[in-house]
């Protein structure tokens, strides 16, 4: 309590995996130990943090080379992710995982995660292989956002040192 008042808290940072449906598996990615919790484990680490709701996200840069592998690795992160809000309906939300740089079946991802799976956001990096998202190429995901008035947490990603071919625009 603050004040009288009943603080109810709010984590917009929660990672969660699909290679083994645990929550923040990322610690080696990310320079810092994280504790790997099941989705059980950590809603009992919410109720002690007097954390009423989180919002889990799974920021992927998988696949990337490979535009059908990283579609189908977007679609396995969604669907666990409606999986997780499911089971724990009370305590989880979730943020969308686009198949970027593939605008394309990003947008498909996006109303799919959103109209079918129930996303309440999107999660993106602030790269994909170097392409900022204020790169014209990823316009019709942003018009696509604003037509599902879906939220966006935006995560940091390490940007590449030359993400496009100076001379022919192509991704390298």
């Amino acid at each position: 309590m603050i004040g009288g008042a009943v603080l109810k808290i709010f984590d917009v940072h929660t990672h969660f995996t699909v290679e083994t449906g645990r929550i923040s598996e990322d610690a080696e990615k990310i320079g810092y130990a994280v504790e790997n919790k099941s989705a059980g484990e950590h809603v009992k680490f919410m109720e002690r943090a007097g954390i009423e709701r989180a919002l889990l996200t799974c920021p992927t840069q998988k696949n990337m080379d490979d535009e059908d592998a990283c579609a189908a690795y977007c679609r396995q992160v969604n669907e666990q992710g409606a999986k997780l809000v499911r089971d724990y309906p009370e305590r989880f939300i979730f943020a969308a995982s686009l198949p970027l740089p593939w605008t394309k079946k990003a947008v498909e991802e996006l109303e799919y995660a959103v109209t079918r799976l129930g996303a309440r956001a999107v999660g993106l990096c602030s790269n994909y292989r170097g392409i900022y998202l204020g790169d014209p190429s990823f316009e019709p995901v942003f018009v696509a956002i604003e037509r599902l008035r879906v939220p966006v947490l935006l995560h940091p990603a390490a940007p590449l040192v030359y993400p496009k071919n100076p001379v022919t625009g192509k991704i390298l």
